[in-house]
């Protein structure tokens, strides 16, 4: 069943898998992977055995990773 833009609630599109969530912020499925486990990426859910990211969640988490200068420490 395919749903079109009339039907299908808005927060479907902000719900990102580990390839999405990836691309989004650029980096390999893998290294999402590797944050992930260490618990230094973005919050992410937990749904069955799949891992699913709010794109809200993966912003405020870049959000966090702002700095204004080379020597500020991350």
């Amino acid at each position: 069943m395919q749903h079109n833009q009339a039907t299908t609630p808005a927060s479907i599109s902000e719900i990102l898998n580990n390839e999405q969530a990836a691309s989004y912020i650029q980096v390999k499925p893998s290294t999402l992977n590797n944050w992930r486990v260490a618990g230094s990426g973005p919050p992410f859910c937990k749904i069955g055995s799949a891992d699913r990211y709010r794109r809200a969640d993966v912003d405020a988490w870049l959000a966090s990773k702002v700095i204004k200068s080379t020597s500020v420490a991350s």
